[in-house]
């Protein structure tokens, strides 16, 4: 039984975890700039939303979303805003510790930037938590997702949960890697580069939302 539970979770926890989406590029872009701590919250706060889901797809809750387009549409439309709140304060954040014309007039050394993001990691571990369960749980199509998933994943409870549990447990497991790879990344990386990074993944982030919004539009 545990062997037929892994090949059937393995396989999707892997494919969720590394399908680009915000989550994927915000654990990403968090473990570069704030350092692997920082992703590893944000990753765990995700790992959080997705345990809520499931566990309303388990309850037979989550049916409310499946079936009602308006909260569909309205949920939509708040995680596309919240995407692109998030996304457009890190494109447009012009006093980051990684602001390389903010660090220079500072005069601060690279090994001054990177205490800084520490120390400030350390202090946001609550922040990066909810930040990463408010861009999976306002995503409607992360819901539609694991109510697709759930109903399939075996016809006994026991069964059921512990292939849950796996795919969970991969997702999880696959992010904290990502953020710790990433984490590394940074420590050969000049704050210009990171700084331009940061941009980027913001203007994708942003772009996501954007996406988010028209589609619930168009589906919905």
């Amino acid at each position: 039984m545990l062997l037929s539970v892994l090949l059937k979770a393995l396989p999707i926890g892997l494919i969720l975890s590394f399908a680009p989406g915000a989550a994927f590029f915000s654990v990403i872009q968090t473990s570069i700039s704030r350092g692997f701590k920082s992703g590893f919250f944000l990753a765990l706060g995700i790992s959080l939303s997705d345990t809520f889901l499931v566990i309303l797809c388990l309850l037979g809750l989550g049916g409310i979303m499946e079936n009602n387009e308006t909260a569909q549409l309205i949920m939509g439309i708040i995680g596309g805003a919240v995407l692109i709140l998030f996304g457009g304060y890190t494109l447009f954040n012009k006093k980051s510790d990684l602001n390389p014309v903010y660090n220079q007039s500072l005069k601060l050394k690279k090994e001054k930037i990177e205490q800084i993001i520490e120390n400030k990691s350390e202090n946001n571990r609550f922040k990066y938590i909810m930040k990463g369960f408010i861009i999976n749980v306002t995503n409607p199509f992360v819901w539609i997702l694991w109510l697709s998933i759930v109903p399939n994943t075996g016809t006994i409870f026991r069964e059921r949960a512990l292939v849950l549990l796996v795919i969970l447990a991969t997702i999880l497991s696959a992010d904290i890697i990502k953020s710790f790879f990433a984490g590394k990344i940074k420590k050969v990386l000049t704050p210009l580069v990171i700084f331009y990074i940061n941009r980027i993944v913001g203007l994708i982030v942003a772009i996501l939302g954007i996406a988010l919004i028209i589609r619930v539009f168009v589906i919905f």
